[in-house]
């Protein structure tokens, strides 16, 4: 039998409970993988500054720190989308115009999903405008 037949909603309710952790997983890698590939970026580039061009780093380092900022922007929207569901189930607030919180909820997937290709596109970057200096 399911859980709904014997009017329990326990499995909606570990299913949100999931999707929360697996959404703050996403966001997390978003910031955690742009800031570690920035500060690699510069590990690298102090290391070998004779070797390699620095204006080839700019690109990716550009791309890096814009996955850092969207990925807070993701954070920054998550936490209203959270704030618009509270104020519409606990404090009966109607869902209207644009502070809706389906608009939110789209802006910090849009955000998200920004940050994620903002490090895969530094990183691609990175790898093909890195090469060595001649001599």
């Amino acid at each position: 039998m399911r859980d709904r037949d014997y009017g329990s909603d326990w499995h909606a309710q570990e299913t949100y409970k999931g999707l929360i952790q697996i959404s703050i997983s996403a966001l997390r890698f978003g910031i955690f993988s742009n800031g570690g590939a920035a500060v690699a970026l510069l590990a690298f580039l102090g290391k070998n500054i004779s070797i390699v061009e620095l204006h080839a780093a700019k690109g990716a380092m550009a791309f890096f720190i814009s996955g850092v900022a969207l990925g807070g922007l993701a954070h920054v929207t998550a936490y209203l989308t959270q704030l618009r569901l509270y104020g519409e189930s606990a404090l009966g607030n109607p869902q209207q115009g644009l502070l809706r919180h389906n608009n939110f909820l789209y802006a910090t997937v849009a955000l998200g999903v920004a940050s994620i290709v903002a490090f895969a596109v530094g990183s691609l970057w990175g790898v093909a405008t890195l090469h060595p200096v001649a001599p």
